[in-house]
């Protein structure tokens, strides 16, 4: 199946293609904090993520397109969740909208020893914010906001706001 060219649909799926390539956000996605474990998530004596035999469990349950806090009680993770934002019409412009992209982080306390949140955030900015993205009519990736979200009990959740300008039709 084809996705239409500069579509959001577009424009999650190469985000999502992008946060699921990174090996540095993967391992501070799924590593424990050092404090725990005492090695750094980015040790190069861990194995990559990319090369695990369960690679694709792992993304599955760490990246997600549809929000399921259910079962992150069930044991300690961080999980990032892919969705599309605020759609705004671009003033006295009838050909272009401002379409924003939601990243929420929900992070247990757990992993919060080696300030994993604030860790995360900076690599999916160093990721997303003013690169250019395929479907987001060849504009770059705006930085819009971040901000502090009620999580469940013993996460913190904390959403990253990018945006970019799309076509009204």
């Amino acid at each position: 199946m084809t996705i239409k060219q500069g579509s959001m649909r577009e424009v999650v799926s190469n985000i999502y293609q992008l946060l699921i390539n990174d090996e540095q956000l993967l391992r501070l996605l799924w590593y424990k904090p050092q404090q725990l474990d005492g090695i750094d998530p980015l040790d190069p004596s861990l194995l990559n993520v990319k090369d695990m035999a369960d690679y694709w469990d792992i993304v599955n349950n760490r990246i997600m397109l549809a929000e399921k806090e259910n079962d992150l009680l069930e044991f300690p993770m961080c999980r990032l969740y892919i969705s599309a934002g605020r759609r705004r019409p671009v003033f006295n412009n009838y050909l272009l909208a401002t379409q924003e992209i939601v990243i929420s982080m929900y992070v247990h306390e757990d992993y919060e020893m080696d300030m994993r949140s604030a860790w995360i955030s900076d690599r999916i900015n160093e990721l997303i914010a003013l690169e250019y993205v395929e479907g987001a009519m060849n504009q770059r990736m705006e930085f819009v906001a971040g901000n502090a979200r009620v999580a469940p009990i013993q996460y913190r959740r904390y959403d990253l706001i990018f945006e970019y300008t799309a076509s009204k039709k």
